[in-house]
């Protein structure tokens, strides 16, 4: 079932592109507006990565505790007054902890992620140059992933007992009584088999502000929320995989000081 609604979802962003590419293409034609108005531009930026599956539900820790950076480069050119394609690699950490009796799953897993986006800037909507203008994208990824678990401290495994601690023995171990408190040390040393999936098809899409000083730099803030086409990240299979991307970046555009912009 998953599955299918995964493929219907698939279907419908690649039709998203392919009107949305046919769009821009019209839009040229019927304007008359020169691309040489609008050169390729470079982002650098940083983003905030928050995992939504199965492991991290079944807690009650702050949620921001299992967040993790990502780094992305993106290269955009636009076509027309608003849309663009931009292309982005991104490279970063996903992680998920859970703390309740039913589960006490946790992961870390990195992640590289290519995606082909559309993008709609509205900066030249306006009559004036403004300094800030919003912008939306959506597109199509493909993620590449390896996970590892915390259930090591040193050589001794951590066994969870029903008061909360975390023991070196099993709590219905003979010797039980003999066992230590540890303490997780945080050190992802165990490889995950994630069912032998490495990698995945991703649906990426949000919108953001961007701020312009200048004639050639662009400041951007946004977020985009990622569809990922696994149940495996978590190495659970038991739900669905997304993530939100907190960004932070830089841009500038290759164009003549002399140009217009």
């Amino acid at each position: 079932m998953t599955t299918k609604l995964n493929m219907k979802k698939l279907l419908s962003v690649l039709f998203f592109l392919i009107n949305a590419s046919a769009s821009f293409s019209q839009e040229k034609e019927e304007t008359g507006w020169d691309e040489d108005q609008h050169k390729p531009s470079i982002m650098l930026g940083v983003s905030g990565l928050k995992f939504f599956g199965y492991v991290g539900s079944n807690s009650d820790l702050n949620p921001l505790l299992d967040a993790r950076l990502g780094y992305f480069l993106a290269i955009e050119q636009r076509f027309g007054k608003i849309l663009g394609v931009e292309l982005t690699g991104m490279y970063g950490k996903l992680a998920g902890t859970d703390n309740s009796k039913i589960s006490h799953l946790n992961f870390e897993s990195t992640i590289m992620q290519g995606s082909l986006m559309i993008t709609a800037n509205f900066n030249k909507v306006f009559k004036e140059d403004p300094l800030v203008s919003p912008f939306i994208n959506v597109g199509i990824g493909f993620m590449s992933f390896s996970s590892y678990g915390d259930i090591l401290r040193g050589t001794d495994s951590l066994h969870y007992w029903s008061d909360g601690s975390i023991r070196d023995l099993s709590e219905t171990a003979p010797n039980s009584g003999a066992a230590t408190i540890i303490k997780r040390d945080y050190k992802y040393e165990t490889t995950l088999k994630t069912n032998g999936v490495s990698s995945a098809l991703v649906i990426p899409f949000g919108g953001g502000l961007n701020f312009h000083f200048g004639r050639k730099w662009t400041a951007s803030i946004g977020a985009n929320y990622n569809m990922c086409m696994t149940e495996w990240i978590d190495n659970t299979g038991k739900s669905g995989n997304a993530y939100l991307a907190a960004n932070v970046g830089i841009q500038y555009e290759f164009k003549k000081g002399s140009n217009k912009s």
